[in-house]
């Protein structure tokens, strides 16, 4: 008797999530904070998020430009942080236009620094929903998204 059986796919698949999906959020690391006290979350539940110290940004931190930066949703589903003219940084490189946000992405504003997250199924950083494999494994490449056919319009 087969332990595993498993039939033969004739069409390719892929694992890309619901657009919207994986709990998309920004978490705010705080460097005094009192035992059990959790950190800031900020959850990414509108396609555009503004950054900056106006008490009408979607994210209000102290001492950062009134408006410091924005995070959006583009048309592939990823999330994009856009610099608005102060300086903001990614795992250290300054970000002279927009980046794309990964899980675990650290970002500097001013003298905050955050952290991306988005449950791995949803974030598109690797083909097949993640690190499954290993860094080394042998992963096949997933077949394009639609918008991936066609040049992406302008925002």
């Amino acid at each position: 008797m087969t332990t595993f059986s498993r039939s033969a796919s004739s069409e390719p698949t892929t694992t890309h999530a619901d657009d919207r999906t994986g709990a998309p959020r920004l978490v705010v690391k705080l460097e005094d904070r009192w035992e059990g006290e959790g950190q800031p979350v900020f959850w990414l539940s509108s396609d555009l998020m503004i950054i900056g110290s106006d008490p009408v940004c979607d994210i209000v931190l102290p001492d950062v430009e009134r408006l410091h930066s924005v995070v959006y949703h583009d048309d592939r589903d990823e999330y994009v942080i856009d610099n608005c003219g102060p300086e903001i940084r990614v795992h250290g490189a300054v970000v002279e236009d927009s980046a794309i946000l990964r899980t675990g992405a650290r970002i500097d504003i001013g003298p905050h620094t955050l952290s991306f997250f988005r449950e791995e199924y949803a974030d598109h950083g690797r083909p097949f929903g993640g690190r499954e494999g290993g860094e080394i494994g042998h992963q096949r490449s997933q077949p394009p998204r639609p918008s991936d056919e066609e040049p992406a319009p302008g925002r």
